[in-house]
């Protein structure tokens, strides 16, 4: 989960399910096997995916059953990270010159936006239906601070004492979830950005939470993880469980038969996406309805 800007895997199947166990809320689940970031109000899902063993990662839609590859022309991998309900799709990419930048795609024509000042390396994770843009950048010194871009100006969104502040989801009411590490660098808090407030959100017990997306209903999904720290995630703990609050209560998601869970965006509808792994270790996305 420390490194979330580099999930990708998978050919592209789609298979449903009968939901059980922690999915009490909904009725089923489907597997597709790429990784899926996020969902507007329309179903659409937004991922990445690669074919075979490995190699440069492509975007992707889903819209109505059917599959769309999105490449930002002239780039060497991309992924598509959210999209509102008007179909604009963020993300980000990188360049045979080097970085990661963030793009925006409106209308059928991919825009890449304009990098905050100090950054090296920019990701676009959510976009709301006023096409405001929310991700997360890294600066020279290697910290990493969250943004807002609202009508072609940015916002730098860090928590106070926080060594890295990351920001992931924002609804049609400007509210901002995210997650960030304290000074360290141990743990992760996630937090609620609304009215110029942060509200800390933490899963009860847990080691790690990530709030990866709010609607505007105000329900907010992600990811946590307990306090079991190991050597491949010696920061973030292991294994991570997806989680919903609604009306102020925390519920876990774990699709059936996997080892871990993660959570990545939700709509107005309660529907989310994510990636979950299986008994064979092998990865899949998923939508829960």
């Amino acid at each position: 989960m420390g490194n979330r800007k580099r999930f990708v895997w998978g050919a592209l199947i789609l298979s449903a399910l009968a939901a059980t166990a922690s999915l009490a809320y909904a009725s089923t689940y489907t597997i597709i096997d790429a990784s899926t970031f996020g969902i507007n109000t329309k179903g659409d899902i937004v991922g990445a995916y690669f074919i075979g063993g490995g190699g440069p990662h492509h975007g992707f839609l889903l819209h109505r059953g059917t599959f769309s590859t999105l490449d930002v022309p002239g780039t060497l991998q991309t992924a598509a990270r959210g999209i509102n309900p008007q179909g604009d799709i963020v993300g980000d990419c990188n360049t045979s010159a080097g970085g990661t930048h963030g793009f925006l795609l409106h209308e059928g024509s991919y825009q890449t936006i304009v990098d905050p000042p100090g950054s090296v390396s920019t990701v676009a994770v959510g976009i709301n239906s006023q096409g405001d843009i929310v991700g997360d950048y890294d600066d020279a010194a290697g910290r990493t601070h969250g943004f807002l871009l609202h009508e072609g100006g940015f916002t730098i969104i860090d928590i106070p004492g926080a060594f890295a502040t990351y920001v992931f989801g924002i609804n049609g009411d400007g509210d901002i979830v995210g997650a960030s590490t304290p000074g360290d660098a141990r743990g992760v808090h996630s937090f609620l950005f609304r009215n110029g407030v942060f509200t800390t959100i933490d899963v009860p017990g847990a080691f790690a939470t990530y709030a990866a997306g709010i609607n505007t209903q105000g329900d907010i999904a992600g990811t946590y993880t307990h306090r079991e720290p190991i050597p491949v995630y010696p920061y973030f703990g292991y294994p991570p469980h997806g989680f919903l609050v609604h009306k102020g209560k925390f519920t876990t998601i774990d699709l059936p038969g996997s080892t871990s869970t993660q959570v990545l965006g939700i709509n107005d509808r309660g529907s989310v996406v994510g990636i979950y792994t299986d008994g064979h270790d092998v990865q899949h996305g998923f939508l829960v309805k």
